[in-house]
Formats: structure tokens, sequence, C-alpha cells
């Protein structure tokens, strides 16, 4: 059965043009990224040359957790990315390879989602309220290789599992953080413009949930419309995000936006009133 089918995904715009020879213009979305696992080089993504731009900046706060109180740096954030992103090598994930992500809004699920996307892997953003029954089709449909979720896994049973390897991430963080900082240099920079980098689904209120990826040049538009709406946007903004990164619009735009002005991005779980006053106020 085809990817396209699995994830519920509907054709509704024509595809861009392809490399002649490849994959044919008839595709679906979702056929691309199954053809392109077996005909496209993947990359690290944006990942690298977002904290490129940050490296001036390497002291000053990127992510700030308001619930927890928790911060980071722009380096303890890039060095905790390359650790994360080695640590999914070391687990078996390679370019291309789906990660699920089932975390609440917070400083893990920044370096969940930034690490497989430095590694070149493709981000499926799943909601953190979704429970075990309801998360095999989501894992089934995608064939994600990792699900990092907040639940214990003794609570994910291997018929919900199927083939996908689940991991608490409490448990991922710490041994991660005891890796080695990779070299840098050693990493490409170069990127496949059509290569899938994060695959999230509709919320199913009026029919099952459609799985929508998105390729680094759908992520490259978000920048593009940034910078022509939001200036100025700066190392001295601040932005807040309440609602669940699973949703998109936090992981996809607010997340990289944030490291791209070198600004800093204040995190809630969930909409509180007072909280989002007080962090406008400071």
């Amino acid at each position: 059965m085809s990817l396209a089918k699995d994830c519920g995904f509907k054709q509704t715009i024509p595809p861009p043009s392809n490399p002649p020879g490849l994959i044919p213009q008839k595709s679906f979305v979702c056929l691309r990224y199954e053809s392109l696992s077996a005909t496209f080089r993947y990359s690290m993504n944006y990942c690298q040359p977002l904290f490129d731009l940050a490296a001036p900046f390497l002291e000053k706060r990127a992510l700030f957790d308001i619930n927890t109180g928790a911060s980071l740096t722009y380096g303890a954030l890039r060095n905790s990315v390359w650790r994360w992103s080695e640590h999914l090598r070391f687990v078996g994930i390679r370019p291309g390879d789906v990660v699920a992500i089932h975390l609440h809004n917070g400083i893990d699920f920044v370096q969940a989602h930034m690490a497989a996307q430095h590694l070149g892997s493709v981000s499926c953003l799943l909601d953190p309220l979704a429970q075990p029954k309801s998360m095999s089709y989501f894992l089934r449909a995608t064939r994600a290789r990792v699900l990092l979720t907040h639940l214990p896994v003794e609570q994910i049973d291997q018929v919900t599992a199927g083939s996908t390897k689940i991991v608490s991430a409490a448990v991922f963080a710490a041994q991660a953080e005891r890796r080695e900082i990779p070299d840098p240099a050693q990493a490409p920079h170069d990127w496949d413009a059509e290569a899938v980098c994060y695959i999230y689904f509709t919320s199913g209120t009026t029919s099952a949930p459609k799985g929508v990826p998105l390729t680094q040049s759908n992520h490259a538009s978000f920048f593009r419309i940034a910078e022509k709406y939001w200036r100025p946007t700066d190392e001295q903004s601040k932005h807040i995000c309440f609602v669940p990164f699973s949703h998109g619009f936090g992981s996809i735009f607010l997340i990289p936006w944030t490291i791209r002005t070198r600004s800093e991005l204040h995190i809630l779980r969930s909409f509180h009133p007072t909280k989002v006053v007080e962090t406008i106020e400071i």
C-alpha cells in the first residue's frame, strides 16, 4: 500500500516540476516522499545554517519554558541539538527516516524536533494528548522508525507500536546529553528542495485525520512570507507560543524563525491569560 494512501493524503494542487527521469509528474506529494528515499540524497535541512547565523549570540537566551522556568542559551541549544541528533543516529535513525514526536510544548520538544531535522530525518508531529490506542494509525501510516513520547513506555503495547521503536523522551534526553558533540564540519550544508522534512496530521474533526507532508521548499516559503510581513523582528524581539507545537505553526515556523532572527521564544504548555500578559510586558 502506498504511503499516500496510508496517510489519507489527497492531492489538491498540481505537484511542482521534478528532475526528469526521477519522479513522474502525476505523483502525489507523499509518493514523492516515498520515491525520494531511494532517488535523492537527503541533507541536514536548515538547522546548521540557522545556528551559523546565531553564532555571535551563543550566550543569549533562546528558549524559556514559562511552566518550568527552564531556559537554554543559543550555545546550549545548538550543542543539545547536535547531541540529540547524534543519539538518534546511534539508535539507528538515518536521513529520510520518520521520527514521531509525541511531546507537550517544552524545551524537550524543540530539542527532539530540531535534532530530527538536523539529521535529515522527517519529523512526524503528534498531538501530545493522543492516547496509545489512537496512535497506532499515525505510526503505521508514516512507518515511523521511532516514537519519542512523554508517556511511560509500558503504556504503549506492541500492537499499537507495530514496528516502531518506542522511547521515553526523558530517558532519551539523559542518554543524549552524554554524547560527544560531533564536529559540525563533517555535516553537509546543502539540501534538496523536494525532500520532505515534516509530516503532520489534520485534527480529524470532520473526517479521518489526513497526513500532510511538507518539503523543504514548502518550508522555505514560510521564511519568505515572514521576512516580508513580520519585520521588524530582531534579536531584541520575544515570541510566545501557547498552541501545541504539533499543530504546525510553532514547530514549522516559530521555532526556526526565532533562531533565524536570534530572538527569544517563550513556551507555554497551554493558553494561560495571566502568563501571556506577563510575557508581553517583560
